[in-house]
Protein backbone atom coordinates (compact mmCIF):
# COMPACT_ATOMS: atom_id res chain seq x y z
CA UNK A 1 0.00 0.00 0.00
CA UNK A 2 1.21 3.62 -0.69
CA UNK A 3 2.19 5.65 1.99
CA UNK A 4 0.03 8.67 0.96
CA UNK A 5 -2.74 6.09 1.39
CA UNK A 6 -2.06 5.52 4.94
CA UNK A 7 -1.19 2.48 7.11
CA UNK A 8 0.42 -0.86 6.34
CA UNK A 9 -2.79 -2.62 7.66
CA UNK A 10 -3.21 -6.56 8.63
CA UNK A 11 -6.91 -6.24 8.60
CA UNK A 12 -9.21 -3.58 10.11
CA UNK A 13 -12.23 -3.86 12.03
CA UNK A 14 -15.30 -1.18 10.75
CA UNK A 15 -18.45 -0.76 10.49
CA UNK A 16 -20.03 1.48 8.26
CA UNK A 17 -23.19 3.30 9.37
CA UNK A 18 -25.98 5.32 8.22
CA UNK A 19 -27.25 3.94 4.80
CA UNK A 20 -23.67 1.91 4.26
CA UNK A 21 -22.83 -1.46 4.07
CA UNK A 22 -21.12 -3.42 6.53
CA UNK A 23 -17.34 -3.28 5.33
CA UNK A 24 -13.79 -4.04 6.50
CA UNK A 25 -11.90 -0.74 6.16
CA UNK A 26 -8.12 0.37 6.85
CA UNK A 27 -6.47 4.01 7.16
CA UNK A 28 -4.95 6.62 9.47
CA UNK A 29 -2.72 10.05 9.74
CA UNK A 30 -2.39 14.57 11.16
CA UNK A 31 -1.78 18.31 12.79
CA UNK A 32 -2.02 20.72 15.85
CA UNK A 33 -1.17 24.46 14.93
CA UNK A 34 -1.04 27.87 17.11
CA UNK A 35 1.06 29.90 14.29
CA UNK A 36 -0.13 33.36 13.07
CA UNK A 37 -2.16 33.92 10.24
CA UNK A 38 -0.28 34.16 6.60
CA UNK A 39 -1.59 35.84 3.60
CA UNK A 40 -2.45 33.57 0.72
CA UNK A 41 -2.99 35.35 -2.62
CA UNK A 42 -6.36 35.69 -3.85
CA UNK A 43 -7.85 33.59 -7.09
CA UNK A 44 -6.76 35.83 -9.74
CA UNK A 45 -9.91 37.00 -11.50
CA UNK A 46 -8.93 36.06 -15.10
CA UNK A 47 -8.84 32.49 -14.12
CA UNK A 48 -11.93 32.25 -12.21
CA UNK A 49 -14.59 32.00 -15.30
CA UNK A 50 -13.12 29.39 -16.80
CA UNK A 51 -11.44 27.48 -14.40
CA UNK A 52 -13.24 27.42 -11.24
CA UNK A 53 -16.29 25.47 -12.38
CA UNK A 54 -16.07 22.96 -9.55
CA UNK A 55 -17.84 19.18 -10.07
CA UNK A 56 -21.20 18.60 -7.66
CA UNK A 57 -18.52 16.15 -5.73
CA UNK A 58 -20.15 16.85 -2.51
CA UNK A 59 -17.92 19.75 -1.51
CA UNK A 60 -20.19 22.27 -2.27
CA UNK A 61 -18.61 23.31 1.60
CA UNK A 62 -15.04 23.60 2.24
CA UNK A 63 -13.04 21.16 4.32
CA UNK A 64 -13.18 23.99 7.23
CA UNK A 65 -17.28 24.89 6.32
CA UNK A 66 -17.77 20.89 6.47
CA UNK A 67 -15.90 20.14 9.84
CA UNK A 68 -18.32 21.61 12.82
CA UNK A 69 -20.75 18.74 11.43
CA UNK A 70 -17.94 16.57 11.57
CA UNK A 71 -16.87 17.55 14.80
CA UNK A 72 -20.04 17.39 16.62
CA UNK A 73 -20.79 13.72 15.33
CA UNK A 74 -17.02 12.65 16.76
CA UNK A 75 -17.98 14.97 20.48
CA UNK A 76 -21.12 12.74 20.44
CA UNK A 77 -19.15 9.35 19.81
CA UNK A 78 -16.46 10.34 22.36
CA UNK A 79 -16.15 13.51 24.17
CA UNK A 80 -12.10 13.27 23.82
CA UNK A 81 -11.94 12.97 20.49
CA UNK A 82 -9.37 15.04 17.95
CA UNK A 83 -9.36 15.58 14.34
CA UNK A 84 -6.56 13.03 13.48
CA UNK A 85 -6.53 13.57 9.58
CA UNK A 86 -8.62 14.44 6.76
CA UNK A 87 -7.51 11.10 4.58
CA UNK A 88 -7.90 10.94 0.83
CA UNK A 89 -11.92 10.58 -0.04
CA UNK A 90 -11.46 7.74 -3.35
CA UNK A 91 -8.70 5.83 -0.72
CA UNK A 92 -11.47 5.91 2.12
CA UNK A 93 -14.08 4.89 -0.77
CA UNK A 94 -11.52 1.94 -1.24
CA UNK A 95 -11.32 0.93 2.16
CA UNK A 96 -15.24 1.12 2.98
CA UNK A 97 -16.57 -0.51 -0.54
CA UNK A 98 -18.48 2.79 -1.21
CA UNK A 99 -18.85 3.44 -4.57
CA UNK A 100 -16.17 4.97 -6.67
CA UNK A 101 -18.45 7.76 -7.16
CA UNK A 102 -19.29 8.45 -3.49
CA UNK A 103 -19.06 12.19 -2.85
CA UNK A 104 -17.72 14.16 0.10
CA UNK A 105 -15.16 14.65 2.84
CA UNK A 106 -14.01 11.97 5.06
CA UNK A 107 -12.52 13.06 8.98
CA UNK A 108 -10.74 10.79 11.10
CA UNK A 109 -10.46 11.20 14.74
CA UNK A 110 -9.24 9.79 17.23
CA UNK A 111 -9.05 9.89 21.78
CA UNK A 112 -5.55 10.94 22.39
CA UNK A 113 -3.47 7.78 23.35
CA UNK A 114 -6.02 5.06 22.13
CA UNK A 115 -5.64 2.90 18.50
CA UNK A 116 -9.61 3.59 17.73
CA UNK A 117 -10.36 5.51 14.82
CA UNK A 118 -13.51 6.88 14.15
CA UNK A 119 -14.17 7.91 10.40
CA UNK A 120 -17.17 10.61 9.43
CA UNK A 121 -18.05 11.39 6.10
CA UNK A 122 -19.82 14.47 5.33
CA UNK A 123 -21.70 15.29 1.91
CA UNK A 124 -22.23 19.40 1.34
CA UNK A 125 -22.80 20.03 5.08
CA UNK A 126 -24.66 17.12 6.04
CA UNK A 127 -23.71 13.84 7.80
CA UNK A 128 -23.45 11.28 5.16
CA UNK A 129 -21.87 8.11 6.84
CA UNK A 130 -19.54 7.25 10.03
CA UNK A 131 -17.89 4.25 11.37
CA UNK A 132 -15.16 3.27 13.91
CA UNK A 133 -12.28 0.92 13.32
CA UNK A 134 -9.07 -0.28 14.62
CA UNK A 135 -5.59 -0.69 12.63
CA UNK A 136 -4.07 -4.21 13.07
CA UNK A 137 -0.33 -3.50 12.22
CA UNK A 138 2.12 -6.26 10.75
CA UNK A 139 4.73 -4.15 11.93
CA UNK A 140 4.95 -0.49 13.93
CA UNK A 141 4.48 2.34 11.63
CA UNK A 142 7.71 4.42 10.28
CA UNK A 143 5.57 7.65 11.68
CA UNK A 144 3.41 8.56 14.42
CA UNK A 145 0.35 10.78 13.20
CA UNK A 146 -0.46 14.34 15.58
CA UNK A 147 -3.57 15.72 16.43
CA UNK A 148 -4.82 18.62 13.80
CA UNK A 149 -6.45 21.81 15.12
CA UNK A 150 -8.38 22.91 11.74
CA UNK A 151 -10.00 25.96 12.59
CA UNK A 152 -6.36 27.47 13.34
CA UNK A 153 -5.38 26.41 9.96
CA UNK A 154 -3.95 29.65 8.14
CA UNK A 155 -4.14 27.41 5.11
CA UNK A 156 -7.44 26.00 4.03
CA UNK A 157 -8.25 23.15 1.20
CA UNK A 158 -9.66 26.45 -0.90
CA UNK A 159 -5.87 28.40 -0.41
CA UNK A 160 -4.59 24.88 -1.63
CA UNK A 161 -6.43 24.94 -4.85
CA UNK A 162 -5.41 28.52 -5.55
CA UNK A 163 -2.38 27.74 -5.11
CA UNK A 164 -1.79 25.28 -7.84
CA UNK A 165 -4.10 27.10 -10.19
CA UNK A 166 -1.59 30.00 -9.59
CA UNK A 167 1.27 27.14 -10.39
CA UNK A 168 0.65 25.12 -13.34
CA UNK A 169 -2.68 24.04 -12.33
CA UNK A 170 -4.95 25.67 -15.00
CA UNK A 171 -2.74 24.02 -17.66
CA UNK A 172 -4.08 20.80 -16.10
CA UNK A 173 -7.23 21.54 -15.66
CA UNK A 174 -7.81 21.94 -19.06
CA UNK A 175 -6.02 18.69 -20.22
CA UNK A 176 -7.41 16.33 -18.14
CA UNK A 177 -11.00 16.63 -18.23
CA UNK A 178 -12.29 13.69 -15.83
CA UNK A 179 -9.66 14.79 -13.01
CA UNK A 180 -11.34 14.24 -9.43
CA UNK A 181 -9.61 16.68 -7.17
CA UNK A 182 -8.77 14.90 -3.89
CA UNK A 183 -7.34 16.37 -0.76
CA UNK A 184 -5.83 15.21 2.05
CA UNK A 185 -4.40 16.56 5.49
CA UNK A 186 -2.42 15.13 7.85
CA UNK A 187 0.35 16.46 10.56
CA UNK A 188 3.36 13.51 11.57
CA UNK A 189 5.59 13.68 14.70
CA UNK A 190 8.85 15.18 13.93
CA UNK A 191 7.40 17.61 11.26
CA UNK A 192 6.97 21.01 12.08
CA UNK A 193 3.36 22.01 10.40
CA UNK A 194 0.54 20.00 8.86
CA UNK A 195 0.59 19.51 5.18
CA UNK A 196 -1.90 19.37 2.47
CA UNK A 197 -1.56 17.55 -0.63
CA UNK A 198 -3.69 17.83 -3.67
CA UNK A 199 -4.10 14.39 -5.58
CA UNK A 200 -6.32 13.51 -8.77
CA UNK A 201 -7.95 10.32 -8.00
CA UNK A 202 -9.11 9.87 -11.84
CA UNK A 203 -5.37 8.69 -12.02
CA UNK A 204 -4.30 7.15 -8.41
CA UNK A 205 -1.17 5.98 -9.45
CA UNK A 206 0.34 9.58 -10.53
CA UNK A 207 2.53 11.77 -7.44
CA UNK A 208 0.52 14.63 -5.51
CA UNK A 209 -0.17 18.07 -8.01
CA UNK A 210 1.50 19.73 -4.80
CA UNK A 211 2.46 19.44 -1.30
CA UNK A 212 1.39 22.56 0.83
CA UNK A 213 2.17 23.47 4.22
CA UNK A 214 -1.05 24.42 6.07
CA UNK A 215 0.82 26.92 8.05
CA UNK A 216 3.56 28.93 5.88
CA UNK A 217 1.70 28.28 2.74
CA UNK A 218 5.34 27.11 1.20
CA UNK A 219 5.10 24.30 -1.58
CA UNK A 220 6.86 21.52 0.42
CA UNK A 221 7.74 17.39 -0.47
CA UNK A 222 5.25 14.72 0.44
CA UNK A 223 5.29 14.49 4.30
CA UNK A 224 5.58 10.68 4.32
CA UNK A 225 9.11 8.55 4.75
CA UNK A 226 9.38 7.05 0.83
Amino acid sequence: MQARNCLLVLALIAVWLTGCANVAMPQALPSTMDSPLIAVSPLPTEIAPQVITLPDDGRGATALEAYPVAKAEAKRWNAQAVLHQIPLKHAMEQNLGIPADARGWFFMFQEPGSPIEYYVKIVDDRLSGKTEAQPILVQPLPYRLLPIDLETLPVQSEDVLRLWLERDGQEYWTAHPDKQLDYRLVHLDGQSHAVWSLFDAALPEQPALLHVDAVTGDIVKDPFPE
